[in-house]
């Protein structure tokens, strides 16, 4: 009778399931999601029949747990693929066992539980996994993706080790938009077959800077690129034998050096000689702690091309090329203008030398300008050569364009001084 008379018995159906969504995180999201089907009876008819309350990202074992085990799981996990129906859910799939590696049991794949997963494989929204050569088995289950459809696949997260063996052609993805690719095997790379041309973005981390170029070259419709370069020596230098990788369409790419030596980015900085980003808009570029760039070269003949680029943001450059870098932005009346459109300057952590402040200074300068100094008396308004600043950072110190002045709003003794100085 309490129960019937509550005041929540009166709240329509649509309304009880809006607010049990208001009820599951990310991170608990199972416990949360069979937490609310178990209050009572009603709620859990309600939960059963809101496919929202399933639908978030299932972290899936595949190694076998034994007969019983796998059984239970299996009958478990198609329970919840179909409260879920007909969403579509993101999935992650283990494969391996941690205790595999050490070698301290044998791990065989639950047959009934992959099963089950390829059942619903037109459902997968987004799929998240690693193939070792350490279990040549997870090869054999990842084959048979081959023959099904993947037609609302739109997230594709791979890992492949360099012990890893043949591929198979991955199964037509039409909604496909998003790689994230990590591959320490040279031929991996050159091997890989998959909907190259229809990706918008790439995440992509290998020490082979020509294995990038061969993987870049068949994605002429990137919007977004992120490369993360960890490349071991430089006996190799890159030989790009091929026609400049034009991206017309690239409006984001970031570039993360991370050699094991100092003479990686000998190796790894010539990339930009081989690709053309016409319409390129915000540029990122890191590097470990107070690495020496000794492919400078590479970097300004990249940007004299990227006109377009309006956000440039720099990490952890060593003490002489952060002076190159400021002097090449320097705007100097009659000189070439680089980075004409720039007008978001973040420079993470830049060691300069004690003579430098005055040059950075000047560099900032020569990027602003006030709306009074394009216009003379009569005369139509002269189009300003360069952008003017709308948000710098140097450090931890900050400033940006606040209504129509630019001002100081983060700085601290390193180059506070400097920001207040400037009058901007």
């Amino acid at each position: 009778m309490c129960r019937t008379l509550s005041p929540i018995s009166t709240l329509p159906v649509e309304l009880l399931a809006e607010i049990s969504l208001f009820t599951i995180q990310d991170e608990t999201h199972i416990a949360d999601a069979l937490r609310v089907s178990q209050i009572c009876a009603r709620w859990r008819r309600i939960a059963h029949s809101t496919p929202q309350l399933w639908n978030r990202p299932l972290v899936v074992d595949v190694w076998s747990k034994g007969p019983v085990l796998d059984s239970l799981y299996a009958s478990g996990l198609r329970d919840w693929l179909a409260r879920s129906a007909p969403l579509t859910v993101p999935f992650v799939f283990n494969f391996e066992e941690e205790d595999m590696i050490l070698g301290s049991h044998p791990v065989h794949p639950s047959l009934p539980f992959w099963k089950e997963l390829l059942s619903v494989a037109p459902r997968w929204r987004s799929l998240e996994t690693t193939l070792s050569g350490w279990l040549p088995w997870n090869f054999y289950l990842f084959g048979q993706l081959a023959g099904l459809s993947l037609s609302n696949l739109e997230d594709l997260s791979l890992s492949v080790n360099d012990r890893a063996g043949a591929l198979e052609p991955f199964p037509a993805t039409p909604r496909l938009r998003k790689l994230s690719l990590q591959v320490d095997d040279k031929d991996v790379c050159s091997n890989l077959h998959l909907p190259w041309t229809q990706l918008h973005e790439i995440d992509l981390t290998t020490e082979w800077p020509d294995s990038a170029l061969h993987i870049l070259s068949q994605c002429q419709n990137l919007v977004r690129a992120s490369f993360d370069m960890i490349p071991t020596s430089d006996d190799t230098p890159l030989r790009w034998t091929q026609e400049i990788v034009a991206l017309k369409h690239l409006r984001i790419l970031s570039l993360v050096f991370d050699p094991f030596e100092d003479s990686g980015s000998l190796y790894c900085m010539p990339l930009l000689d081989y690709v053309s980003a016409p319409e390129l808009e915000e540029f990122f570029m890191g590097f470990e702690e107070d690495f020496r760039m000794d492919g400078v070269a590479s970097l300004s003949a990249f940007i004299a091309h990227a006109r377009s680029v309006t956000h440039f943001e720099v990490g952890c450059l060593a003490v002489g090329d952060v002076d190159n870098l400021i002097a090449a932005l320097t705007y100097k009346d009659g000189a070439q203008v680089l980075l004409p459109c720039l007008h978001h300057l973040v420079l993470q952590d830049p060691e300069l030398d004690s003579d430098m402040s005055e040059i950075l200074a000047n560099m900032i300068s020569s990027r602003w300008w006030k709306d009074a100094e394009l216009v003379a008396p009569g005369h139509a308004p002269i189009p300003p050569p360069v952008a003017r600043w709308t948000y710098l950072e140097l450090g931890d110190n900050i400033m940006e364009v606040v209504g129509a002045e630019m001002r100081v709003v983060q700085s601290d003794d390193r180059f506070g001084g400097l920001f207040e100085c400037l009058k901007l």
